[in-house]
């Protein structure tokens, strides 16, 4: 009896078109030592969407995602080992470059994304508009669109409740690289009088504003990224 030993095999590596993007269409598991790499281009005017609906990997096996043609460009998500199915992550041009690697010590059933495209007015920014924040109720975050912020970045927001109301913000998410990337908060809108600086994955408390206003700054070296940081910010 001859065995035959099925080797899996990527979905095609050039996406144009709303498709499914697969580590191993039609087979249970990837295979041992096997490469893939895509190029996924939106029409003009559109940005390219990955919503995973599977994944599996093993330790050593790894999925990368860029925002542009090649492995080059920045860094959207950086996937290896048995982890939650990742968030959907849209790109900022009209291309995301994806590469698969597995190593030879063993398979998973792999990674499927939907491709679809996205019409915006504007390319998606990272740190969330506006900076200038005036209204009751909006939400701060360090890398809108995408789920981690981008390496090299800075963002700035001032914060002004209406007389004679006070601001404060209440954190949502927290997960910056430790003793790399930093949020800092100050009471008003000069940095004389520092009420945060953190980072780290710590929940920071809530802070109120003495007068009416507050300033948040962001910034994130050239190394690792994390899934960044998201506040609401309200008037009282």
């Amino acid at each position: 009896t001859t065995t035959t030993t099925v080797v899996a095999s990527c979905s095609p590596s050039v996406i144009t078109t709303p498709s499914v993007l697969d580590t191993n269409p039609g087979q249970a598991t990837y295979s041992n030592s096997q490469a893939c790499t895509w190029t996924v281009t939106a029409p003009a005017g559109q940005y390219p969407t990955l919503t995973f609906t599977k994944y599996a990997l093993q330790a050593g096996d790894y999925f990368v995602a860029y925002d542009g043609p090649s492995s080059m460009s920045r860094i959207l998500m950086y996937e290896t080992g048995p982890l939650a199915t990742p968030p959907p992550v849209t790109g900022s041009s009209s291309t995301i470059y994806v590469e698969f690697s597995s190593d030879a010590a063993g398979t998973d059933a792999g990674v499927s994304a939907a491709v679809t495209f996205t019409t915006v007015a504007s390319g998606p920014s990272l740190c969330s508009s506006p900076s200038a924040i005036t209204t009751n109720n909006t939400v701060l975050s360090t890398n809108t669109w995408w789920s981690t912020y981008s390496d090299s970045m800075g963002c700035m927001w001032t914060i002004t409740a209406p007389a004679p109301l006070h601001a404060r913000i209440t954190f949502l998410s927290f997960n910056t690289q430790a003793t790399r990337d930093f949020f800092s908060l100050y009471e008003g809108l000069t940095t004389s009088r520092m009420l945060l600086r953190t980072s780290g994955t710590a929940l920071p408390p809530s802070y109120r504003s003495a007068g009416q206003s507050l300033m948040a700054i962001f910034s994130s070296d050239y190394t690792i990224m994390g899934a960044g940081v998201t506040a609401l910010i309200t008037f009282e």
